[in-house]
């Protein structure tokens, strides 16, 4: 929507802190939004958002579930809301996770241990268009932006009615990360409260935003690895399991899926 239109629009919000994301826009952005890959499967998250502005546009990234759902847990146990480090370990815990049990004392959110419920990508997408116009919504293929990131980016800037800024670079800021020390890692994701408050104290004191030793301690014990392939027999589980949603989803596309099967 317009930076325009924020007062307006700031009065409809659910909640103070979601208005504050936007308290420092001006009419020099033509538009402002946020992104948040929980959207796509909360109940309650595109209601609400329909309600905070209806006209909003929706823009929504779609990957092959098989792939998305063990990249998604490569990033829980990054963010250390995930303690089972190998996947199909955590994939065969959804049944007694739904029940309350082996939840990972650190999980702030144990809805996303739900994986196969997260990645029912078409059922997602089909409540997308029950509650926003298809005109207001934008599906891209993850397979497209990989292929071609600039033919996707500048078809999305016509789409949210924005010029071409003739942009080139499209650099990989999304690779699979571990924590050195995952115990230093879990500190500087989620720092307890005897360490949060004097934090917090202080740079009200001092007046800034940030004292910047986190993000130095974050970057020091990130570390780059490469994501082993998925082991065959779990490959061929998962797509079985994606297959009617995967369907469901290459039918409101009107695309062609089946390298996804």
């Amino acid at each position: 929507y317009l930076a325009s239109d924020l007062p307006g629009l700031l009065g409809l919000g659910p909640h103070p802190d979601y208005a504050a994301l936007f308290a420092a826009a001006t009419d020099d952005q033509r538009i402002i939004g946020e992104g948040s890959t929980c959207y796509i499967y909360s109940e309650a998250a595109l209601p609400n958002l329909r309600a905070f502005n209806p006209a909003a546009k929706i823009v929504a990234l779609v990957r092959n579930p098989v792939d998305a759902v063990v990249s998604f847990h490569a990033q829980l146990c990054y963010d250390t809301d995930e303690d089972q480090m190998d996947f199909a370990a955590a994939w065969r815990l959804q049944r007694q996770r739904r029940q309350g049990h082996a939840i990972p004392r650190y999980c702030r959110a144990p809805a996303r241990l739900q994986y196969q419920r997260v990645f029912q990508l078409g059922g997602h997408v089909e409540r997308i268009l029950d509650i926003y116009p298809q005109r207001q919504v934008k599906l891209i293929c993850f397979d497209d932006f990989t292929s071609s990131p600039a033919t996707v980016y500048h078809d999305l800037l016509a789409f949210l009615d924005l010029p071409r800024d003739h942009r080139r670079d499209f650099p990989d800021i999304n690779r699979s990360t571990r924590h050195r020390l995952r115990w230093l890692g879990r500190l500087t994701m989620q720092p307890p409260p005897l360490l949060r408050r004097p934090a917090e104290a202080l740079k009200r004191k001092l007046g800034v935003a940030s004292l910047g030793l986190g993000p130095r301690v974050i970057r020091w014990n990130r570390r780059y690895v490469r994501r082993r392939p998925i082991p065959h027999e779990m490959r061929r589980e998962l797509t079985d399991t994606f297959r009617t949603d995967i369907l469901k989803l290459a039918h409101i596309m009107d695309r062609d899926l089946s390298d996804w099967l």
